[in-house]
């Protein structure tokens, strides 16, 4: 059955009708689930709406994360073979642990819910009539340089009790629909779709979505999109309204970042990896930081993570590499041989491209920074990486000092710096964005 749009009253007396229709249909689940026992009362969080005094009514309730696993667990089986086939690995929806977060370019979220229909009884006592329970998988995954992405719906339901052990036909709707800064394209589900909510059916949906909003539109402009998701609301259940809504998606467009437009999870912390094989002994310079001073800067496991600066890098870094840095002639008569530019440079780190550079936490002067130099490893006069692949401390430090400055081979100063210029852009790396910076061999 295709997606039908809401955009008049005509195509919602449509909807009504292919929603009937599919009721109708005779589909067969993937798998089969019993009906499970009508639960005795309403859980707590339904009483206020239960005391209304409306003669009966419907009520929603968010499963917590360990109920949720419970669920899972106790029908495992039945879920993997229900659930399609090509749901995000990186998720962990199925087979793993779920991750709202797994990487720079995809957003996730795994809720479980819970419908109670209810009526009161002449004598005023509220009794549940039906019950369901139904788990969405959402995802959306981003590109970074396009502002159109991939949004995935998985509704899946598990147990139906009482008037509800057969199930119920709802409207699925996306959230960007009603958003003015984000707009549903291509094909997949459209702004609303019906859904029949039959115990062991997965009702799944990939469309696209796309970015309307100051990212496309204005000069160097930022769209935040931090209520992505999806709602799935009754049409023709008996007993009343409802809505479960999954708004925990997100995701951050943008044109401020290598001359293209592009979209992110923002909240993912991505991580620079650079190798020390490549970038030599500006690289374990960096290493030796993050295990020698205190403020370990970029260091994931334990340590602080690093943020972009896009303002004046030039004056961090004369504050750091100021007069009291003197080039080594010794590094400089050994670096002849690799040719007439290569010479001994002032290197440091944090990153003057940072707001954890010394400059920005109080240094006044490089010399407040702890002093390494690199040293030579090896002899093939060619190959500066492995030539000049360590360091060694300059004179006394205490692991307090704020910044490290170094006396680094220019080519291998320059190499680095230059993948940190292409990282920002290829994660879209806002001002203040967090990142790690890891040390490989």
């Amino acid at each position: 059955m295709g997606p039908v749009n809401l955009r008049s009253r005509g195509s919602q007396r449509a909807l009504i009708a292919v929603a009937v229709a599919l009721l109708l249909q005779v589909v067969a689940p993937a798998a089969a689930i019993a009906a499970s026992p009508l639960p005795a009362s309403l859980p707590d969080a339904c009483a206020p709406k239960a005391r209304s005094g409306a003669a009966g009514g419907a009520c929603v309730r968010l499963l917590s994360a360990a109920q949720g696993h419970e669920i899972k667990a106790r029908s495992s089986i039945i879920r993997q073979r229900a659930l399609r086939a090509d749901l995000p690995v990186e998720c962990g929806f199925v087979g793993g642990v779920f991750a709202p977060t797994p990487d720079r370019f995809t957003s996730c979220s795994d809720l479980f819910w819970e419908l109670y229909l209810y009526e009161r009884r002449s004598d005023g006592t509220v009794v549940t009539t039906g019950a369901l329970t139904v788990e969405n998988l959402q995802w959306t995954r981003y590109v970074f340089n396009s502002l159109t992405w991939e949004h995935g719906v998985s509704v899946f339901v598990y147990y139906g009790s009482g008037t509800l052990a057969n199930g119920t036909l709802a409207l699925a709707t996306s959230l960007c629909a009603a958003n003015p800064d984000c707009a549903v394209t291509g094909a997949g589900a459209p702004a609303s779709v019906a859904v029949n909510l039959a115990p062991g059916a997965d009702n799944s949906w990939v469309w696209r979505e796309t970015d309307t909003g100051p990212a496309l539109n204005v000069d160097k402009g930022m769209t935040l999109h931090d209520l992505l998701g999806m709602s799935v609301a009754s049409s023709t259940t008996p007993g009343g309204d409802w809505r479960m809504q999954d708004s925990y998606l997100i995701g951050r467009c943008d044109a401020m970042v290598g001359g293209n437009k592009g979209c992110v999870n923002p909240e993912y912390i991505s991580t620079l990896s650079l190798s020390q094989r490549e970038f030599g002994a500006s690289a374990a310079m960096i290493k030796w930081a993050q295990i020698h001073l205190r403020d370990q800067w970029g260091y994931k496991p334990g340590g602080n993570p690093l943020r972009r600066f896009t303002g004046d890098e030039e004056a961090n870094r004369r504050v750091i590499c100021d007069r009291t840095w003197v080039a080594d002639e010794v590094l400089n008569a050994a670096l002849a041989v690799y040719g007439p530019t290569e010479r001994d440079s002032c290197d440091e780190f944090a990153f003057a491209a940072s707001y954890e550079s010394g400059n920005l936490k109080g240094v006044t002067s490089g010399a407040q920074c702890a002093q390494v130099t690199a040293i030579r490893t090896n002899t093939t006069n060619t190959d500066q990486a492995l030539d000049w692949n360590d360091i060694s401390p300059v004179g006394e430090f205490t692991g307090a000092e704020r910044c490290v400055r170094g006396h680094i081979p220019l080519k291998l100063n320059t190499a680095l710096g230059g993948e940190l210029g292409r990282f920002s852009p290829r994660v879209r790396l806002l001002d203040r964005d967090p990142y790690w910076v890891d040390i490989v061999p």
